[in-house]
């Protein structure tokens, strides 16, 4: 199955996107693309106590388990910017994850994991890099 895997992930064309030292962002856009057989996966994330004053990012975190191995798979984040509020509450987000699949007989196991925390309000941080 790992082979069979492994060939769906290798027929897919790939942008290459080189992002440089202490770079924020960086943008592609893909060539149009057929559809292929596919897994969607949902993982919702809830997040307790965020302070409805302060930004928040929820990061989630797929892995495959093959035999005694577990391999991250895809990762995503979600923000949510601060709001005008002063009270606490809970923030709920869904993930969905689009995984390559093949026709097969066995189960393919996966494990899912979210983190989050507040974002930093500070524009005077300097990035750690030195220019050459």
């Amino acid at each position: 199955m790992a082979d069979e895997l492994k060939d769906v992930r290798q027929a897919a064309t790939c942008n290459t996107i080189t992002v440089e030292p202490c770079a924020t962002c960086s943008k592609t856009t893909l060539s149009a693309i057929n559809l292929e057989n596919f897994l969607q996966i949902t993982v919702t994330a809830t997040v307790n106590n965020v302070c409805a004053n302060k930004a928040l990012v929820i990061g989630a975190v797929l892995c495959e388990q093959l035999g005694d191995v577990s391999n991250i798979i895809s990762t995503q984040i979600f923000t949510r910017p601060a709001g005008t509020g002063t009270g606490c509450g809970s923030v709920t987000h869904d993930f969905v994850f689009v995984i390559p699949d093949t026709c097969r007989t066995d189960n393919r196991i996966f494990r899912a994991t979210a983190v989050a925390n507040y974002i930093l309000n500070n524009t005077n941080c300097v990035c750690p890099c030195t220019s050459a």
